[in-house]
């Protein structure tokens, strides 16, 4: 089974605590870029992380993309409805079809 990690602002992470993910609780939006690097150090295959920390921190996510083979996906979280996740996903898309 792939190492799974989530990063997440309080009120998301208490239902990934239910399940067997590394489970990185965020509490100010500037401390989001040390949880990502910390959890890109520790070799996660998957990492999720909501769409109100991640927006924090757009280009570090961008750089990871094109050098850890990390599976990283935005999900939605409290009072999020940007699509950051499904604009990210189009345009990584894009760059390996080169359409």
């Amino acid at each position: 089974m792939p190492k799974a990690a989530v990063i997440a602002d309080s009120f998301s992470a208490e239902l990934f605590k239910l399940t067997d993910f590394h489970v990185e609780t965020v509490e100010e939006n500037s401390d989001v870029s040390k949880a990502f690097s910390e959890t890109i150090r520790n070799n996660y295959d998957i990492i999720f992380i909501t769409e109100i920390l991640a927006k924090e921190i757009i280009p570090q996510i961008k750089e990871t993309q094109k050098t850890n083979k990390a599976i990283i996906s935005i999900i939605p979280g409290p009072g999020t409805s940007e699509r950051l996740g499904e604009k990210l996903l189009k345009k990584l898309k894009k760059s390996v079809v080169g359409i």
